[in-house]
Formats: structure tokens, C-alpha cells, sequence
């Protein structure tokens, strides 16, 4: 283990003296033994005492062989050890330009407090204590037609970047468990001035959303009430015996569109209108055939919904949102395509796997391995941290053997990127079996 002691391969030999004895490996660091038999070298390695002292920063540290090839070093100062491991990782890619892995997360913290903006203080007090007192989630809501529906909240989980060659979603690990229904937006691409960079999205519009169904609950919400002793408004209060109308909180039924009895198995390519299943109760009982719909504008998401979450109207994107045709799942070549996540429940997200995948026959293969060392204050903290460095490594690398191929439109960082991954051949290799320029 290399040590760093201030002798440096490009000045040890300023120690030799002409009766010294210079000891030297092929292109290696020579070790000098002095006629007064000290030895000047690099660094020291007993076998029988694995543990070596160096000096940095004007301060002492050890290192002592760990498990797994990896190295503790020992602060003396601090009393603090920290590990560094070897980690290494290879992709293999079929058929696949991206992917996607679901979750499932609580949503509380979003859900709970999302009351706070929009309500003064005494409505903000009314409607935090009586939602704890009765251990229900704040829901605002919106009247469609007398029903009171749930505004979810929208999360972005996933963004594929546009390709050069039309792609769909195949579904590649069962969707279902889905809190509470998930969107696939595209559109069209903005270019810089230059008309060739691509610079965000244009405009985008709604083509997919998982085939949903009403259920309805018992929540918080609020409704304006003429009340005294309140504040009207932020900034303006009523003193004693005065009047005005508040937000006040009421308990009352609530409906929400979900996709969480859905189930869409794997091999399937999102379309309008797929025909899927669904459980007789939450992800359990018998499965009876349930079918998305053809046309979204017939949707509950659309009735109940959409105005407050999507764009402009544009082409068939009638308020943001594809309608008037069935959406064939076909995503266009230098078109972006992004998945959203809508949940007005204590639990965010959906149990699924999706990929991108090309379409027309089209098929490659790629290898990318990459290597780096985690650093963690425990040998698991710094394997851990070793995978998160690699994931990203590799996502770069595969982006830029995607680029190199035409398969993607090259940006502006791939400069850069090639002289990052150009510093050394330890950063990792890439093998482009099967992937070739797309004709």
C-alpha cells in the first residue's frame, strides 16, 4: 500500500549516494539501502504486522488491511476510521434503451401538511387539530357534478430521454399495487436558437393513464362557513362578537380515481385501450378483464382531474391531454417521454418495472463494466456508496455509447464526458456489441 511519506518516485533519488545500493523492478520505484544501512523507500508492507503509519497533513494516521481487499484508515487525532473498498460493476443490455423500477413510498409528510398554504393561522389551527383528532389525511377538494373528488399530488418519477428511432413501454414486472393511478406524458421538443440543440420540452400533453375506477372514503376536507371570532382573510382578524366566513374543516365523504385494484402483467405495451385485469379487492381475490380507455376525454381523470395538471390545448392535446383518438404506444423519434405519479393517499407510488424498448424489428446489445472505491466510516457504509458512484458512472457511459452510435442526439456534454472517462483506462470500458449506427 502506497504510502505519503514525502519521498516521491521523481526525487528519491535524491537520497542515493555513490556507495549506495539502488534496488529497482521493471519501470518500477527504486528502494535505496545507505551504506550505513538505512533503506529509503516508498513504503513499507510486513506481512506479519499488517498495519502501516503514514503522515498526512501533519497528522499520523494507519492503514490496516480490511475485509474484502478493502483498507481502514485510522485518524489518530479524530479517532476515526474510515473505510475505502473496491467495487466493481458490469450492464449487460438487451434490447433495452432505459428502464424504470416502481415504488412504493408513504406520502405522509407531503399529504399531511400540504393545508399550511392557503389558510390563515386560526384555519390553519382548526383544520391541523381536528385532521389529528381523527387521524385522517387533509384532502382539498374539487366538486364535479356534487361529487366531491381528491386533488392528488403529481410527482414526476421518471424522465427517457428522446432517442433517434420510435420506442414504447413495455411493461416488464407486473403493474400493480398503484397509488393512485400513473400518467405518461410526451410532447414536443424546444431547440436553442441554433435550431439543432435541444433545449427542454416545447409543450407536452397526457397520452397514457393506467385504466382507473372511483372510490370513495370518508376524509377531511373544508368548506367556507360563516363563522365569528375568525379571521377572514390572511392579515384582516375579527375581534369578539364579530363575524366572517372561513375555511372551516368538516369530515365528509370523498372520492378519489385510483388504478390500485388494477393489474397489468408483464410483456405488455402501454396503449390507449389496453385491455387488462383487475382484483375483485386491493391486489387480492379473483381477477375479472377490465379495459383502459380508447379515447382519455372519457375518463374519470379527464372529468375529474386533468384541468388542474395539464397544459395547452395543442394538436389532439385538447386541455393538455390526448383525446379524440386511441393512443397507439408509440413514442416518436427525438420525442421525450416522462412517467408521472398521482396519489391523494397516505402511500405514493405503484409496485411495477417499465423499459423503453425500440421498436420495428430493431434489436442491440451493450457491455459497460466500471470499477471504483467506496469510502464509508463502515466497510457496508462504503460498499454502498461504491454502487451509488458506479450507478451513475455507468448511466453516463451507457448515455455516451448511445450518442457515439446515433441512437441518441449528442449534447453538449459529451466532451466533457469523453475527457472524464479518457483519464484512465481503470474508469471502465465499453463494448458496443450490436450497437450500431440505427439506419
Amino acid at each position: 500500500m502506497a504510502s505519503n511519506f514525502d519521498i516521491r518516485p521523481d526525487n528519491i533519488d535524491r537520497f542515493f549516494d555513490e556507495e549506495d545500493l539502488k534496488l529497482q523492478a521493471d519501470n518500477g520505484v527504486p528502494i535505496i539501502i545507505k551504506k550505513d544501512g538505512t533503506i529509503v523507500a516508498q513504503g513499507f508492507k510486513d506481512v506479519q504486522d499488517p498495519i502501516q503509519l503514514f503522515i498526512k497533513d501533519g497528522r499520523i494516521f494507519a492503514k490496516i488491511d480490511g475485509p474484502n481487499n478493502s483498507i481502514i484508515e485510522y485518524d489518530f487525532k479524530e479517532d476515526e476510521s474510515l473505510y475505502k473498498t473496491p467495487v466493481s460493476s458490469t450492464l449487460r443490455v438487451s434490447d433495452t434503451f432505459d428502464a424504470f423500477e416502481g415504488y412504493l413510498v408513504p406520502a405522509e409528510t407531503t399529504n399531511r401538511r400540504k393545508f399550511l398554504v392557503g389558510f390563515n393561522t386560526e384555519e390553519k389551527g382548526l383544520i391541523y387539530n381536528f385532521t389529528l383528532a381523527r387521524k385522517n389525511e387533509f384532502h382539498f377538494t374539487n366538486n364535479v357534478s356534487g361529487v366531491l373528488y381528491s386533488e392528488p399530488i403529481a410527482q414526476t418519477i421518471k424522465c427517457f430521454k428522446p432517442l433517434n428511432v420510435p420506442t414504447k413501454l413495455v411493461i416488464e414486472k407486473d403493474f400493480k399495487a398503484c397509488n393512485d393511478f400513473i400518467v405518461i406524458k410526451t410532447g414536443e421538443v424546444k431547440y436553442a436558437p441554433d435550431g439543432v440543440t435541444p433545449s427542454g420540452l416545447n409543450r407536452e400533453g397526457i397520452v397514457w393513464v393506467s385504466p382507473h375506477e372511483k372510490f370513495s372514503f370518508t376524509g377531511v376536507t373544508t368548506q367556507r362557513t360563516f363563522v365569528s371570532g375568525l379571521k377572514s382573510a390572511a392579515g384582516k382578524s375579527y375581534g369578539s362578537g364579530q363575524s366572517g366566513m372561513a375555511n372551516v374543516p368538516v369530515l365528509t365523504g370523498i372520492s378519489r380515481v385510483s388504478s390500485k385494484r388494477i393489474l397489468i402483467q408483464s410483456g405488455h405495451t402501454l396503449t390507449g385501450g389496453m385491455v387488462c385485469q383487475k382484483y375483485s379487492d386491493a391486489n387480492s381475490g379473483s381477477l375479472v378483464p377490465f379495459t383502459g380507455h380508447s379515447d382519455l376525454a372519457d375518463s374519470l381523470f379527464y372529468q375529474t382531474v386533468s384541468g388542474r395538471y395539464t397544459g395547452v390545448a395543442w394538436n389532439k392535446f385538447k386541455s393538455g391531454v390526448y383525446t379524440g383518438a386511441t393512443w397507439n404506444g408509440i413514442i416518436p423519434s427525438g420525442v421525450p417521454v416522462k412517467i408521472e405519479c398521482y396519489s391523494s393517499s397516505d402511500v405514493f407510488g405503484a409496485d411495477f418495472s417499465v423499459s423503453q424498448v425500440p421498436t420495428g424489428g430493431i434489436s442491440f446489445n451493450v457491455t459497460i463494466e466500471a470499477e471504483t472505491t467506496g469510502i464509508g466510516g463502515t466497510y457496508e457504509q462504503a460498499v454502498q456508496n461504491g454502487y451509488f458512484e458506479l450507478e451513475k458512472r455507468i448511466k453516463n457511459k451507457f448515455n455516451y455509447a448511445m450518442q457515439q452510435s446515433g441512437w441518441m442526439r449528442q449534447n453538449s456534454k459529451l466532451t466533457r464526458f469523453r475527457n472524464l472517462i479518457n483519464v484512465s483506462p481503470n474508469k471502465g470500458s465499453i463494448d458496443l456489441t450490436g450497437l450500431h449506427s440505427p439506419s
